[in-house]
């Protein structure tokens, strides 16, 4: 009787495969089990404080986290939230580089996804002193301003307009990427698609001034 020959695994290659089917569970166990920020197109949640930024040019507010780069917020995925100043807030965010706005301070242009009050108040002792407005800006040159030369930058406009809107001024821009109104303070009014006629205002643009025009 012939009795078959068997091979025979070794003891050093056994255990060595058995470390490499245990490698590779680890790895597949790792990326299955990603954050779940990391996991929404690149979201992430922080809890921050809002601070004055009314003394840089077109800004308002900034959002100051405990570490990383101060936030812009400069869209929101739904109603726009009115930040209280020196107030605390929990929010998840993502990065915007899409929206144009005119602050032109060192901070992360970000969408808030959402946006969940800690504290809507200045902290005890501080006298809630309330930022002060910033200067309307009227000029027929939109390079002599910064926050209008980034609003510039960033819509390269074929046309740029000067109106009269109730008692105030608005800047008209008209740009392949569409049409937005600023007010002089560097505020977004209202903005339209490119193929669309000039978006509605609360009061009716008058003495229109055009202070650019180029030809692309």
């Amino acid at each position: 009787m012939i009795i078959p020959n068997t091979p025979t695994i070794r003891p050093a290659f056994y255990w060595r495969l058995q470390a490499y089917i245990l490698i590779f569970l680890l790895v597949a166990a790792t990326s299955c089990h990603q954050p779940a920020t990391s996991l929404q197109n690149g979201s992430s949640s922080v809890e921050v404080t809002v601070l004055d930024a009314s003394g840089q040019s077109g800004c308002q507010f900034v959002l100051h986290p405990a570490s990383g780069p101060d936030l812009l917020p400069v869209s929101f995925l739904e109603e726009p939230v009115s930040f209280y100043p020196e107030g605390v807030y929990r929010i998840s965010y993502a990065p915007d580089s899409l929206s144009v706005y005119a602050c032109t301070a060192e901070a992360l242009p970000v969408r808030i996804l959402s946006c969940t009050p800690v504290r809507t108040g200045p902290p005890e002792g501080t006298g809630g002193i309330k930022p002060p407005r910033r200067h309307c800006v009227q000029t027929s040159d939109p390079y002599n301003t910064p926050w209008l030369t980034q609003i510039m930058e960033q819509l390269d406009p074929d046309l740029v307009t000067k109106y009269q809107m109730g008692t105030t001024i608005v800047y008209g821009f008209e740009s392949a990427k569409g049409h937005y109104l600023f007010d002089c303070r560097g505020d977004l009014v209202c903005q339209n698609e490119p193929d669309e006629a000039i978006c509605e205002t609360p009061f009716a643009l008058r003495e229109p001034f055009v202070i650019l025009v180029r030809n692309h």
